[in-house]
């Protein structure tokens, strides 16, 4: 069994999930899997990540034959995970080659992670790019760490690296207690900082690109 798991959900994403998986594949640590949730696409996307599973043996098509929605989709991709260590990524998200080799060490360093993160890159459309670092640990009172990681944090540490239990443990209670897309990663990430299990490092980063979506469902 590999050591991480990737959960990829999908959905009519063929114009932008290419790259992504082209991405993952070149990353540096390769003790990994991709689950590539296909919420009953309708369009090539089905067929992309059939080739990607024929290609490479890391990358496993998961279709569902109902769309369980976008936050269904992303909920339930976790719930199929098994690895000590999960990382969602989206469609259309990149990342340094090295972030899961980085992210992946954080964990071997600091007992009692159960977040890792990476600064965030932010591309929007036109090609301005923006980045979010790491708040850093520090000295002192803790509740200062806490409120640098609250105010100067990113949504997109979302996409980090987790101790894949934990996670699994704060999403179920979100989805039960706030079944709703938009808000539920703030929920789950909360959690976390406060209980000051977030680590991180700016030695690497992950690329949030800004685009006309598709539909999330």
């Amino acid at each position: 069994m590999p050591r991480v798991q990737l959960g990829l959900p999908v959905y009519n994403s063929g114009e932008v999930l290419q790259d992504s998986l082209d991405c993952l594949q070149a990353q540096t640590h390769k003790d990994f899997q991709v689950l590539m949730s296909d919420n009953a696409s309708t369009d090539g996307t089905s067929d992309l990540c059939a080739r990607m599973a024929a290609q490479d043996s890391r990358f496993v098509h998961m279709r569902r034959d109902k769309n369980v929605g976008a936050l269904g989709n992303f909920h339930g991709v976790l719930r199929d995970a098994d690895a000590a260590l999960f990382a969602w990524r989206a469609d259309d998200d990149l990342s340094a080659p090295d972030f899961l080799e980085r992210l992946v060490a954080i964990f071997d360093a600091r007992p009692g992670t159960v977040l890792a993160v990476t600064k965030v890159r932010t591309t929007q459309p036109g090609g301005k790019t923006g980045i979010t670092p790491y708040p850093g640990r520090l000295a002192g009172v803790r509740v200062a760490q806490t409120l640098s990681q609250m105010f100067r944090g990113h949504a997109s540490w979302i996409y980090g690296l987790w101790d894949r239990r934990a996670v699994t443990d704060a999403i179920d209670k979100v989805v039960e207690n706030y079944p709703h897309l938009w808000g539920w990663d703030h929920l789950v990430l909360m959690q976390f900082i406060l209980a000051g299990q977030v680590a991180g490092t700016n030695s690497s980063y992950i690329e949030q690109r800004l685009t006309a979506r598709h539909d999330l469902s």
